[in-house]
């Protein structure tokens, strides 16, 4: 399974509450993430997840690094 689906998974979980509140589809990304991860999906499924939803990934990875080093998120 690809690495960046796990620690993506463990950063959304480290900061869920936080990152629900300014970002509502943290919860259907988080579900999906759960799904590949206990389907043991292969690298290529998860690459192509990843690639579909690049756009989704993508704010969610800035909100993510905004909430780790404590910059205030303008949304």
């Amino acid at each position: 399974m690809s690495d960046k689906i796990i620690n993506l998974k463990q950063k959304i979980d480290k900061n869920y509450n936080k990152l629900q509140s300014i970002y509502p589809p943290t919860k259907v990304v988080l579900e999906k993430i759960n799904e590949l991860v206990s389907s043991n999906a292969s690298n290529q499924k998860v690459t192509k997840w990843l690639k579909v939803h690049d756009n989704i990934i993508f704010s969610l990875e800035y909100h993510l690094k905004n909430l780790e080093e404590n910059i205030p998120c303008d949304s």
